[in-house]
C-alpha cells in the first residue's frame, strides 16, 4: 500500500498525538494553490524518501478557526494523487489574533480559557475537531 510506504517514517516515530486525517478535510482548510512543477518535485521526494513530518493543524480558541501550519503542499499533492488520508496532529493555542483560517466547530476541553495566559497544547485532531469529514 502506497500510503503505508510513504508514511512509514512517521509510523516508526510512535507519536501518540499523530493520527490519520481525511485529505478531503485537510484540503478544506486551505486557500492556496500551487504550480504542478512544485508538486511534481515534492512527489518525487516523498516517493523516494517518505514523509518524515506530519501535517500540523492549528486551532485558535480566540476565534474557533483552524488553519494548516505545516503541510499545505503535501495536502494538495495527496489530493491530486488520490491519497485519502494523511498523518496529522493539532496544536491548540491562543496566540494569534488574525482572521486567518476556516471557522469550525471545536470541542475544547473546559480547562481552556481564551483569556488565560498564552499556552500551547498538542493533541490528536479527533480530540478537538467535531467533524473530520
Amino acid at each position: 500500500m502506497l500510503e503505508r510506504r510513504i508514511f512509514e517514517g512517521i509510523y516508526n516515530q510512535k507519536n501518540e498525538i499523530v493520527e490519520l486525517v481525511s485529505v478531503k478535510f485537510l484540503n478544506s482548510l486551505l486557500n492556496e494553490d500551487y504550480e504542478n512543477n512544485e508538486l511534481d518535485s515534492l512527489w518525487r521526494q516523498i516517493c523516494r524518501d517518505g514523509m518524515t513530518a506530519p501535517i500540523i493543524i492549528h486551532a485558535n480558541i480566540k476565534n474557533n478557526k483552524l488553519r494548516i501550519l505545516d503541510g499545505k503542499k503535501r495536502i494538495k499533492l495527496f489530493r491530486n494523487e488520490g491519497i485519502m488520508v494523511a498523518p496529522a496532529y493539532l496544536i491548540i493555542d491562543n496566540k494569534f489574533d488574525d482572521d486567518d483560517g476556516v471557522e469550525h466547530s471545536l470541542c475544547l476541553p473546559g480547562i481552556l480559557d481564551s483569556t488565560s495566559k498564552n499556552f500551547e497544547i498538542k493533541t490528536k485532531p479527533s480530540e478537538v475537531i467535531t467533524s473530520l469529514n
